[in-house]
């Protein structure tokens, strides 16, 4: 009976000269080993791509069904503390005003894509409530414990039939972090429907 392992060792063996190229690759390593792996890679984190039209967030957590995930080479990570620092960063990063805040500067490429480098990401201001959460305080805490639920939910399923709504509640809950009042919100809507308007088909 074939099981998973023997799929896979198929595969590794076809690729074998193609792993032993690599520039990381020693001939006291098997051909599978993985390069640049740090202590972050391997906690708890916040992953998101590189080169998309939009900012587009996931809380990763250490392991999945016992094994540990490691982000490939074309995200970013920012390693979290634990799960709620996690999810309310993810909703963070995908709310609207920060999408538009990061579309506003961030390296444009082709097809009118975006590139999420970690200089453009660590650019972000940080509201006080989110600090806060991170370094364990529980006071003045409301709409981030909203923002985790909302971010959980998105988990669950990004496709689901209320995301719009929760997308716009969180919105606006981010521009309530920072102040921002409702005309303001207003015009980061519309300036995103211009960003969407001019994409290419």
């Amino acid at each position: 009976m074939r099981t998973h392992d023997d799929v896979t060792g198929e595969v590794l063996k076809r690729l074998k000269n193609a792993l032993e190229g690599r520039s990381g690759y020693r001939s006291r390593l098997p051909i599978w080993a993985l390069f640049s792996v740090n202590p972050a890679k391997l906690r708890d984190k916040v992953v998101w791509q590189e080169l998309t039209d939009k900012m587009d967030a996931v809380f990763v957590p250490a392991k999945h069904e016992g094994k540990l995930l490691v982000p490939l080479h074309t995200t970013y990570l920012l390693p979290v503390p634990n799960e709620d620092v996690g999810l309310a960063i993810a909703a963070w990063f995908n709310s609207l005003p920060v999408r538009c805040y990061l579309s506003a500067y961030a390296e444009r490429a082709r097809g009118s894509y975006f590139r999420h480098f970690a200089w453009v990401v660590a650019c972000l201001p940080v509201p006080r409530p989110l600090m806060r959460l991170w370094e364990g305080k529980k006071r003045d805490l409301r709409l981030v414990r909203r923002m985790i639920e909302i971010s959980e939910r998105m988990h669950e399923n990004p496709d689901r039939t209320d995301a719009a709504k929760l997308e716009e509640e969180l919105a606006y809950i981010v521009a309530q972090l920072y102040e921002l009042g409702d005309e303001d919100l207003e015009a980061l809507k519309r300036y995103w429907e211009f960003i969407q308007v001019q994409r290419s088909p």
